[in-house]
């Protein structure tokens, strides 16, 4: 039997949880729970998409969040929908929920790229 499947399956709900509830607090409560069963991953922190957003309508490839911030989105939730481990042709839409993974700066870094279209080091 798979022994990561109660883990990712407690991380599904809660990401699914706050993309539907759009309830931020509970939504973080549960993915801190789900990332204690997966060690290694850091501290999860889910990021919302608003409409304004300069990410709306990008491919995680064309973003190249990892390469430019350090960060990794591990997990999306759009609607009733959950991508984990979203591969680089998933285009983030507008109210997405995306699970980033990474040290605190690159998680600041990745959520100022996301929300703000800037890199923080003024790209």
């Amino acid at each position: 039997k798979d022994q990561g499947a109660p883990a990712t399956e407690a991380m599904v709900d809660a990401i699914a949880r706050q993309s539907r509830d759009g309830n931020r607090a509970e939504g973080e409560h549960a993915l801190q729970r789900a990332y204690r069963l997966l060690p290694g991953l850091g501290e999860p922190v889910p990021v919302r998409i608003e409409a304004s957003s300069p990410a709306v309508g990008q491919s995680l490839s064309d973003l190249g969040l990892r390469g430019r911030t350090g960060a990794t989105i591990i997990a999306i939730s759009r609607g009733p929908e959950v991508v984990l481990v979203p591969d680089g042709h998933v285009e983030l839409k507008a109210g997405d929920v995306v699970a980033l993974a990474g040290t605190r700066t690159a998680i600041e870094a990745a959520r100022q790229l996301l929300l703000e279209g800037k890199d923080s080091n003024g790209g």
